[in-house]
């Protein structure tokens, strides 16, 4: 009997059988990924087949079009802000880099937990212009996420406000 099936029906047959299996596990795990995935490329088709042109308008205003500012004051302090942040946000990639070359020379030469938390607290000590922003959380996360993986260490709120003082 064996001898009557061909490769080819063998490996239409495993196709077939391994699709049928592969999308029943996606419909059965993953439908609201592929859901919103579809729901999204559904959106951007119809966006593009709007034109690319033509600026959607909503509520009476163009999105890309801020809403005017009450003086020139105002719209100077809006700007000033906005530049900040980007100096902050640079500021943060900049001790998010060197955090983790720190780490990265901590794995190799085998630091311990207070050697690392000293050198963490000395870098730290160089980016205090972002402490209190929401910056600083960002760093925190960072801080527990690769600690926590890199070295089974855990921080806690204290430890890591303490790595700032």
């Amino acid at each position: 009997m064996l001898q009557q099936v061909s490769w080819g029906q063998f490996s239409v047959f495993i196709m077939i059988v391994t699709s049928v299996y592969y999308l029943y596990v996606v419909m059965g795990y993953y439908r609201e990924d592929v859901s919103g995935w579809l729901s999204r490329k559904r959106k951007r088709d119809r966006d593009s087949n709007r034109g690319s042109n033509t600026a959607e308008i909503k509520g009476g205003q163009d999105e890309s079009v801020p809403a005017p500012a009450a003086n020139q004051a105002e719209l100077f302090q809006q700007d000033r802000r906005g530049g900040q942040d980007e100096a902050h946000f640079k500021t943060m990639e900049r001790a998010i880099a060197v955090i983790r070359q720190l780490i990265s020379q901590g794995i190799e030469n085998k630091l311990d937990r207070e050697n690392l938390l000293d050198h963490i607290r000395e870098v730290l000590s160089d980016y205090r212009e972002l402490r209190g922003t929401a910056y600083d959380q960002a760093i925190n996360n960072f801080l527990v996420r690769v600690c926590s993986s890199e070295f089974s260490l855990m921080l806690g709120e204290g430890e890591l406000a303490e790595l700032w003082k």
